[in-house]
C-alpha cells in the first residue's frame, strides 16, 4: 500500500544562529567547569602531600623534626595516603627521592642526600643486644697466647658496645651454644685459654652448623647484633678435602639463607693477629707456630644498623684491622647524585646536551684529541655504599655497557678532592670521580650508556684464601677455604654477575 505523502512530517532544521548559540552556551560552560576540575586534581591528596613536603625541603635543604610530625599526621588523616605510607620507613623513602628530584632541577637545587629528622631515635642503644660467640675450638688457642691484636680488637669491640649502653651477652659456640656470663668477671676472663677448654665439643671448627645456629637466633631476635668470632677454616673430614670444598660452599649458603629474607646483612672484618701455638692443616695435620695469622668477625644484624657499622664502632682503629665486606641485598634500587664534569681529566670534547644543566646526564659532539682519544669523568657519590674505601678505588669492580656496542671503560677512580677548580659547582654530594675512557671510536647517533659498580669478590678475599694450608709457604697469611666460605655466603644474598650496587647512565649523541 503506498503511503500517503500529505501525512509525512519532516524535521526542520535549527537555524544557524540558535545552532551558535547553544556552541557558545557549552563553551562558557566547559570554561566555568575546567578550573574546578583543575582545581578538584591539583587539589588531591597526593599533589598537596607532594607541595607540602617540597616547601619542607626548600626551606632548610632538610626535613626537620616539626616537619616530619606535620607529614606524618597529614598522611594519616588521609586514608588513601595511608595505604601507600604505612610506616616512616616508607615516608623517608619519599623524602629520599623527592630531595634527588630537586637536587637534579635547574634552579634553586638543594642538596642530596638531604637531612631527615623523624623525631624517632632510629636506635636505642640501651635497646640494643650484642651476643658475642666466641668459637673455642683448638684450633683459636693460638690467638690468646700473649697480648695479642686479636684480644685487643675482641676487648676493644665489647667496650665500645658497652660505651654506647648496649647490653653485652657472652657465649662460646662449636657444636652447640654456652652461655658464659654468669661466670665472667671481666671480658678478659672471656678469652682465658683455662675458661674456654671447659665448654663443649672443641675437635673440629663446624662453621657451617656455627653460622646458622646464629642466623637462626638472629632471626628471632631483631634487636641484636651476633659477633661470631672464628678463624673461619672449614673442618673437612676425609682425604679429598679440595673436592668437597663446592659442598661445603653449598651447605654455607643454605645456613645464611634465613638472613636475606629477614632484611638481615653480614659484615665480614678481617684482623690479622699474632698467632703462637698449634695449627690445623687442612688434613687435621699439626704444626706448632709463631707468626702472623687472619681471623675474623662476622657480625649479623638489620641492615640498617650493619651499614654503619664500621663507622660507628670505628673498627680501623682495631690493632690489626685490615677492611671489611658487607653482604645485603637491597630491595629498592637506588641511584645517588652524579654528573658528568666538563672540565676534569678530559681528553677531547664534547658540549651538554642541555646547555643550562649544571647536572649533566646528557652529551652531544663528541670528539677525540688530536691523539685520537676521548675520555670524561663523572663525580659519583659512595657515602651511602656500603661497599669498602678500597672497592670503589679498583677499576676491575666496574662495568660499562653501551647499547649499541661502543667499548668503554672506567680506568682511574680518584677522590672528589681532585676536581678541576671549573667543576666545583657540579661537585654536589659527590664522594668520588670515575674516569671513563672510549676504547674505539664512537658509533655515529644516539646511545645510553650505563656505568656500573659490580657487586663481586673482592680481591683480598681471593687474596686471603688458600685451597691448600700444608706448607709455611701456601698457609702465610692466608685462610683455607675463605673464598668458598664467602661465596657461599654471597649466594645466599643472590649476589651474581649482574648485580651491582649503582649504576648511572649517561646519554652521548654523536
Amino acid at each position: 500500500m503506498q503511503r500517503n505523502k500529505s501525512t509525512l512530517s519532516v524535521p526542520l532544521k535549527r537555524p544557524l544562529y540558535d545552532q551558535n548559540i547553544m556552541t557558545i552556551q557549552v563553551s562558557c560552560l566547559i570554561l566555568l567547569l575546567l578550573p574546578i576540575a583543575l582545581w578538584q586534581c591539583n587539589d588531591s591528596p597526593v599533589n598537596k602531600l607532594d607541595h607540602v613536603a617540597r616547601k619542607a625541603l626548600k626551606d632548610d635543604q632538610g626535613i626537620s623534626a616539626a616537619e616530619f610530625t606535620a607529614i606524618r599526621s597529614h598522611i594519616a588523616s588521609d586514608p588513601s595516603l595511608q595505604a601507600d605510607f604505612p610506616d616512616d620507613k616508607a615516608i623517608v623513602q619519599y623524602l629520599d627521592r623527592l630531595a634527588l628530584e630537586m637536587s637534579r632541577a635547574k634552579r634553586n637545587a638543594i642538596k642530596h642526600p638531604a637531612d631527615i629528622d623523624t623525631g624517632k631515635k632510629t636506635a636505642d642503644a640501651s635497646k640494643v643486644v650484642f651476643d658475642f660467640y666466641y668459637e673455642n675450638s683448638a684450633s683459636m688457642d693460638g690467638y690468646l697466647n700473649g697480648k695479642t691484636e686479636f684480644i685487643d680488637a675482641t676487648l676493644g669491640l665489647m667496650t665500645r658496645a658497652k660505651l654506647k649502653e648496649a647490653e653485652v651477652n657472652l657465649h662460646y659456640i662449636n657444636k652447640d651454644v654456652f652461655p658464659v656470663d654468669s661466670i665472667i668477671q671481666n671480658y678478659k676472663d672471656y678469652l682465658e685459654p683455662a675458661t674456654i677448654q671447659k665448654f663443649g665439643n672443641r675437635g673440629n671448627s663446624e662453621i657451617n652448623r656455627i653460622l646458622k645456629m646464629v642466623a637462626e637466633s638472629a632471626v628471632k631476635h631483631p634487636n641484636h647484633l651476633a659477633v661470631v668470632i672464628s678463624d673461619y677454616i672449614y673442618s673437612i673430614q676425609g682425604q679429598k678435602v679440595r673436592d668437597q670444598l663446592d659442598l661445603q660452599k653449598n651447605t654455607t649458603a643454605l645456613s645464611l639463607a634465613e638472613l636475606d629474607r629477614h632484611d638481615f646483612a653480614v659484615l665480614i672484618v678481617k684482623i690479622n693477629s699474632d698467632f703462637n701455638g698449634t695449627f690445623y692443616d687442612m688434613l687435621n695435620q699439626k704444626a706448632v707456630i709463631h707468626e702472623q695469622r687472619p681471623v675474623y668477625f662476622w657480625i649479623i644484624g638489620p641492615c640498617e644498623q650493619i651499614i654503619d657499622f664500621p663507622k660507628q664502632y670505628r673498627l680501623d682503629e682495631f690493632k690489626g684491622y685490615e677492611t671489611y665486606l658487607i653482604l645485603l641485598s637491597e630491595k629498592e634500587e637506588t641511584t645517588p647524585y652524579y654528573t658528568v664534569l666538563l672540565k676534569t681529566f678530559r681528553e677531547g670534547r664534547f658540549d651538554k646536551a642541555d646547555r643550562d644543566a649544571t647536572v649533566v646526564t646528557a652529551l652531544e659532539n663528541p670528539e677525540p684529541s688530536r691523539t685520537g682519544d676521548f675520555q670524561l669523568s663523572m663525580a659519583v657519590d659512595f657515602s651511602r655504599c656500603p661497599a669498602h674505601q678500597e672497592y670503589f678505588s679498583d677499576p676491575g669492580n666496574y662495568e660499562v655497557i653501551s647499547e649499541v656496542g661502543d667499548k668503554f671503560k672506567v680506568v682511574e677512580i680518584h677522590p672528589i678532592e681532585d676536581i678541576d677548580n671549573n667543576d666545583k659547582a657540579q661537585k654536589g654530594t659527590a664522594t668520588h670521580i670515575l674516569v671513563l675512557k672510549a676504547v674505539e671510536k664512537i658509533s655515529k647517533g644516539r646511545q645510553t650508556v650505563q656505568v656500573m659498580l659490580k657487586k663481586q669478590m673482592p680481591a683480598w678475599v681471593v687474596n686471603s684464601s688458600t685451597e691448600s694450608d700444608i706448607t709455611p709457604e701456601e698457609r702465610r697469611g692466608k685462610t683455607f677455604g675463605l673464598q668458598y666460605l664467602v661465596e657461599g655466603a654471597m649466594m645466599s644474598y643472590d649476589y651474581n654477575k649482574k648485580s651491582a650496587y649503582h649504576s648511572f647512565q649517561i646519554t652521548i649523541k654523536n
